[in-house]
């Protein structure tokens, strides 16, 4: 990864015009982040529109990753690159199957060191109670009324705690005029 990666990334054919594949991320998770500049071979400087003491944070989330320009160019388009990503950390696309699973493979030349773990594979399982009853390792997004039936069966443990998940609801009032009214939108929206 170099800083013209990091520019690439958070740069204008990427993310920041508003015809660019990242941009809809920016919009919804980095929406102050302006622009980026090379200070240095170690440096780079982000602009902002506005003051924002959240924005490291923003830049940590899954909404804004540092991709290899390199590996986009060759890819050709977003779409492309999206079937075989080039990342930065301990673990490469090693499979894909849209809409069932995902598996990764240990990057053995990773920076951070190799992985403890040689392959992850990633299953998607829309039914709760399919991934309450199924084997798996670890499953997420669990209803509360399930957390007795797993802690109590062999081998299951409920963990939880703070995450940062982000929220949004968004108007669309561009195809739906009845939206452009704000008190439309502020009687959709819950009270604080």
């Amino acid at each position: 990864m170099t800083v013209e990666d990091i520019a690439f990334s958070l740069g204008p054919e990427r993310m920041l015009n508003e015809d660019a594949p990242g941009y809809v991320n920016k919009m919804e998770f980095v929406p102050s982040l302006a622009g980026v500049e090379i200070v240095d071979e170690d440096t780079i400087r982000l602009i902002t529109d506005r003051p924002s003491p959240v924005v490291a944070i923003q830049l940590a989330s899954w909404g804004a990753p540092i991709i290899s320009q390199a590996a986009y160019e060759r890819a050709g388009s977003w779409e492309a690159w999206l079937q075989a990503p080039v990342g930065t950390g301990p673990y490469r696309l090693a499979a894909y199957r849209p809409d069932e699973f995902i598996r990764l493979e240990a990057h053995d030349a990773y920076w951070g060191g190799r992985p403890l773990v040689r392959s992850i594979t990633f299953r998607l399982v829309p039914e709760e109670a399919a991934r309450v009853a199924g084997d798996y390792d670890i499953i997420s997004n669990v209803a509360m009324d399930q957390v007795g039936a797993i802690d109590a069966a062999d081998g299951g443990h409920v963990v939880g705690g703070d995450t940062p998940a982000i929220r949004g609801v968004y108007f669309d009032s561009e195809n739906n005029p009845q939206l452009a009214d704000p008190r439309v939108r502020r009687a959709m929206t819950p009270a604080p």
